[in-house]
């Protein structure tokens, strides 16, 4: 059973010194939820999360080289854990190993899948720059190069030299698996889904009802409940999460903008949702752009 909410006064604020290994900043943050993560001075326009093991990983696109990927451990604190040399970190995922790769590129080269450990891309790596993940049996599942609005599934069994194509009509944002079944959020405000065990040419989209979708970006789910980060209108000013039930009803889960803005990834851990704030010039966002904040749910 899960803990009931603890009721807060949204208008009370305490001061609240937050940051450490590259500064930090100070920010009010209301009594009771939301917690302010981290609001470290190596976040810089922040993407994807991913949950590996009981630790948070962060593919920080603004910041390079070691800062290029940052790792939120079970007690909030933030470590650097990229390479020298890479830039335009975007999505993170880890293999059944355990193994993170983050979809970026090294120094003058073409984006792909690398290996966080080492730097190394994948063989004949079908990533771009958007999410990636990896199939119960370490397929590898990535927007595919030059093909922005299709789906790539790379075999782990020929050490990815060869690649299939999985059409949809929007433009692939960030992906996330719950079994064996794939989830894709698109720049067109909606969610695709398809089952690995049997992988279609064109896949459906959920049909949704409630709420709309607004730039959707970063997937995670609870048990069977997906939470979706919506970077939303007015440059980023309005971001939400949105909470579907049965992949299918949309309902505000959160919205506040003194909490929420720019933002693009998410992550679910024990009973909180972990967001990422990324860089953005909208009115109000100026004290919470580039930080880590998280929700009681």
């Amino acid at each position: 059973m899960k803990p009931l909410y603890l009721s807060f006064i949204p208008t009370l604020a305490v001061s609240l010194l937050v940051g450490c290994g590259g500064g930090g900043s100070s920010i009010s943050e209301p009594t009771g939820s939301p917690h302010l993560v981290s609001a470290d001075a190596r976040i810089i326009s922040p993407k994807l999360m991913a949950l590996v093991g009981s630790d948070i990983y962060l593919a920080n696109q603004g910041n390079s080289g070691l800062n290029g990927v940052l790792k939120i451990n079970g007690a909030d604190q933030l470590a650097s854990v990229g390479f020298s040399g890479l830039t335009d970190a975007i999505g993170v995922a880890a293999n059944s190993a355990g193994t993170v790769f983050i979809s970026g590129k090294p120094t003058s080269a073409i984006p792909g899948i690398l290996n966080l450990n080492t730097g190394s891309p994948l063989a004949n790596s079908v990533g771009s720059h958007y999410g990636l993940l990896f199939a119960p049996n370490d397929d590898l599942i990535a927007p595919s190069v030059n093909l922005t609005k299709r789906v790539g599934v790379s075999s782990a069994s020929t050490s990815y030299a060869s690649w299939s194509a999985v059409n949809i009509t929007d433009t692939p944002l960030a992906l996330v698996k719950k079994g064996n079944f794939v989830y894709i959020s698109t720049q067109e405000n909606r969610i695709y889904k398809f089952d690995l065990t049997n992988i279609p040419a064109t896949p459906l989209a959920l049909n949704l009802t409630g709420l709309s979708l607004e730039s959707p970006s970063g997937i995670a789910f609870d048990g069977d409940t997906m939470y979706v980060v919506n970077y939303g209108p007015n440059g980023g000013a309005s971001s939400w999460i949105a909470k579907i039930t049965n992949e299918s009803v949309v309902s505000e889960f959160k919205r506040d903008p003194n909490w929420l803005c720019a933002s693009a990834g998410v992550a679910v851990r024990d009973n909180y949702i972990y967001v990422s704030n990324g860089t953005s010039t909208a009115p109000g966002c100026g004290n919470i752009q580039n930080t880590i904040v998280k929700f009681f749910h």
